[in-house]
Parts: structure tokens; C-alpha cells; sequence
């Protein structure tokens, strides 16, 4: 893993740790995140941001509350 997709994967995690004291009722908080790392996957801002946005449907498409990096 890249240290971009490790730190992805920590954010995902405490998130999904997260309880809402004010609603207990209500299902655990989930996030999905498609990673794309520079200069690896892409050599400009807009083509980075176009593949980390592919890999963040790729994640919601396999099943949501995942990391996806572009690959």
C-alpha cells in the first residue's frame, strides 16, 4: 500500500469507529475513497483529480465503505 492508500484506509476506519452519541438508533457512518497518487497515476492536477474521482466510483460500485486506489 502507498502511504496515501494507508492513510485513506486509517481515515475510513475511525470513521466507521464512530458513534453518534446524539442518534445511537442510527447505522455506523461510512466513507468511500478513491485515491489517486502524484506523479504515479497522473502528471496533472485535473488528470489526478479525474482519476481519484474513477477510483471513487470504482469503491461505491464494489460495495461502498471502501478505499479504491487507481491502478
Amino acid at each position: 500500500l502507498t502511504s496515501g492508500t494507508t492513510r485513506a484506509h486509517v481515515v475510513r476506519a475511525a470513521l466507521e469507529a464512530t458513534r453518534m452519541d446524539e442518534h445511537p438508533e442510527r447505522a455506523a457512518l461510512t466513507i468511500s475513497i478513491g485515491v489517486a497518487i502524484f506523479p504515479d497515476d497522473a502528471r496533472t492536477r485535473k488528470d489526478l483529480v479525474a482519476r481519484a474521482d474513477a477510483a471513487l466510483y470504482r469503491a461505491k460500485h464494489e460495495g461502498r465503505n471502501r478505499v479504491v486506489a487507481q491502478a
